[in-house]
């Protein structure tokens, strides 16, 4: 898979991305769709992350199986799923993990509809989040769209793509093992135009050195 991606990120963290590879982090900023790395296809999309104006440029291990969403899904296949294993299933409550018995597995079709059910209309789950505060509550439904991903990865997929175009970055792809993306070289972004017609360019790789001073100033800076 030789195919170019792009990740958005804090000047503060460019330098031990590049240095140390892809880690999993505190949650917070860009987990939206659950625990993992946050790549992009294009650098418009990686633009909206950056902090610092920081492009990483990275490439996927070979293999890489990425489950694109379209933001579609079944009605009657969600119904089924409903019957059998419950609302709390369909709301990603805080007993999904409990909703599928363990001797019970989705099948790819069953698969693909729900987390496009659950994933492209958030809506649906957050009625169920805790009551003790933003912060509380975002962290309650990240834990339990990491659980999605566990069914994810029973058949073998190791990434979420969006391929909805129902937002104007929705090339964005989710990769759950942050060891499979492969960090290439990194970018200071340029901006130009307004907020209607706005384009991005990159500069040339940054040097390691080079990088590694960007990023103390950019900590020192948020201390």
């Amino acid at each position: 898979m030789n195919k170019e991606y792009f990740h958005g990120t804090w000047a503060g963290h460019a330098y031990t991305i590049m240095s140390r590879g892809f880690e999993l982090g505190h949650w917070g900023h860009g987990n939206v769709r659950g625990r993992g790395v946050y790549i992009a296809q294009n650098v418009a999309s990686a633009a909206l992350w950056t902090f610092g104006d920081i492009i990483i440029r990275c490439r996927l291990l070979p293999g890489t199986r990425i489950l694109w969403m379209d933001g579609r899904f079944d009605q009657r296949v969600i119904n089924s799923l409903r019957r059998e294993f419950g609302q709390e299933l369909l709301d990603l409550g805080p007993h999904f993990h409990k909703a599928i018995p363990h001797n019970k597995q989705l099948t790819r079709q069953e698969l693909f509809h729900l987390t496009s059910y659950i994933l492209m209309h958030p809506r649906r789950f957050r009625s169920s989040w805790a009551v003790k505060g933003k912060k509380a509550r975002y962290r309650d439904a990240w834990l339990r769209l990491s659980r999605l991903h566990e069914q994810l990865k029973r058949h073998n997929y190791d990434a979420l793509g969006d391929r909805s175009f129902a937002y104007w970055d929705s090339d964005e792809v989710l990769i759950f093992d942050p060891a499979r993306v492969i960090p290439v070289s990194a970018h200071k972004l340029f901006r130009s135009g307004d907020d209607w017609n706005e384009t991005f360019s990159l500069s040339e790789p940054i040097d390691l050195e080079e990088l590694r001073v960007i990023s103390e100033k950019a900590q020192e800076e948020e201390e």
